[in-house]
């Protein structure tokens, strides 16, 4: 720690910029006063913030989670009104608003509160109570009780065993994996809900783009433990 503190600000910032998780950084800026007077002012942390979000493999939806979902908040503003129907101008909004590939300023801090605010979803997840229900073997479960529809146990705030014999970096891992499963699928419904509303000039070309959502959707190149991971995590929410 004492040859950190002798490191000039800029060596301090580059060093924040290699890692490739949020929380480090954030644990590595309350290490001291100076490292996080380095990393206080709001340019560097935006500076720092996209650079990890830019490393992490669990980041890698990212841009285009926010320009769907933003696509979508700016597409709600016409139910009070009718949307266009011309072909032309559908197509130019959707162009328009889909074109920019750069994460801005409000990017990268909706990602940063995505990314914390997650975390609750993922302490329900990891509870002993709700991971006894969810994880039950069907035919260990009663029917009647499914039929009646009875909401879960409340949490008891206690994690299950499993994740309890998890070190600190296996528990991080986890909720990597958890929030790259969950904003993978996020993003593909996303994609679906484009495809379904967008203009099109012919069935042709209709049928060619629902081809290549079915493509992102089987994904050959994503492994095994991804696309189980987002059966499980799908699943749960």
């Amino acid at each position: 720690m004492c040859h950190l503190l002798r490191l000039p600000p800029e060596i301090l910032v580059y060093i924040f910029e290699l890692l490739d998780d949020l929380d480090d950084a954030l644990r590595l800026a309350r290490c001291c006063r100076r490292v996080y007077r380095t990393f206080n002012p709001s340019n560097t942390r935006l500076r720092i913030f996209r650079s990890i979000i830019r490393n992490a493999d669990h980041h890698a939806l990212e841009p285009d989670l926010f320009l769907l979902v933003g696509l979508n908040e700016r597409l709600a503003l016409y139910d009070e009104s009718p949307v266009p129907r011309g072909l032309s101008y559908r197509k130019e909004f959707f162009q328009q608003h889909l074109a920019v590939r750069n994460l801005s300023a409000a990017a990268i801090w909706e990602v940063v509160c995505r990314w914390h605010a997650m975390r609750l979803l993922f302490d329900f997840y990891c509870d002993t109570s709700i991971q006894t229900s969810y994880s039950l073997a069907r035919w260990q479960a009663s029917e009647e009780r499914w039929e009646g529809e009875d909401p879960l146990p409340p949490p008891v705030r206690c994690t299950c065993d499993v994740f309890q014999e998890l070190n600190a970096t296996e528990r991080q891992r986890s909720y990597q994996r958890f929030y790259k499963a969950l904003t993978a699928h996020w993003a593909m419904v996303e994609i679906l809900w484009v495809a379904r509303v967008a203009a099109y000039y012919s069935p042709d070309l209709r049928d060619e783009a629902h081809a290549r959502i079915w493509d992102l959707f089987t994904n050959i190149t994503r492994s095994l433990q991804e696309k189980i991971d987002i059966v499980k995590v799908v699943d749960f929410v």
